[in-house]
């Protein structure tokens, strides 16, 4: 199984929120064509989470066009 993953970190403690205010997709497009493919061995902790989101109003966010019923 292959999967990806991109972390962009801030360059100081208080950089997050500047680094979200300018990221961009096209910013982002860019970052990670320019990046090297690095092998890498993660461990995570097992960990659970749990979520109800509302569809309804998600979906068409992130551009998915839904017609739901109940």
């Amino acid at each position: 199984m292959r999967a990806h993953l991109f972390i962009v970190l801030p360059n100081s403690n208080d950089g997050l929120t500047k680094v979200l205010g300018e990221l961009t997709e096209a910013k982002l497009i860019r970052m990670i064509e320019k990046s090297p493919v690095i092998r890498v061995e993660v461990f995570l902790p097992k960990f659970k989470i749990e979520s109800t989101p509302n569809l309804e109003e998600l979906l068409p966010s992130l551009g998915f066009k839904c017609e739901f019923s109940q």
